[in-house]
């Protein structure tokens, strides 16, 4: 991964650091790629969680309609 603190310079005439742009380009696209993988998992638990009080409904309802 890249750490842009690697990359940084001083500009004078912003006077300020800056990154060159490819460097920072780079960056996000690693990061991106990175996380890309996790979201699907994190979608896939979200599924499964909205699934599971979709039955704990279910049987919430059921057994108050047995009373």
């Amino acid at each position: 991964m890249i750490n842009l603190d690697d990359h940084k310079i001083f500009n004078s005439e912003l006077k300020m650091e800056t990154v060159p742009l490819s460097v920072a380009k780079q960056a996000v696209a690693e990061v991106f790629e990175k996380f890309e993988g996790t979201s699907t998992e994190l979608n896939g638990a979200i599924d499964m969680i909205n699934q599971a009080l979709k039955d704990m409904n279910q049987s919430v309802t059921d057994a108050l309609k047995d009373d």
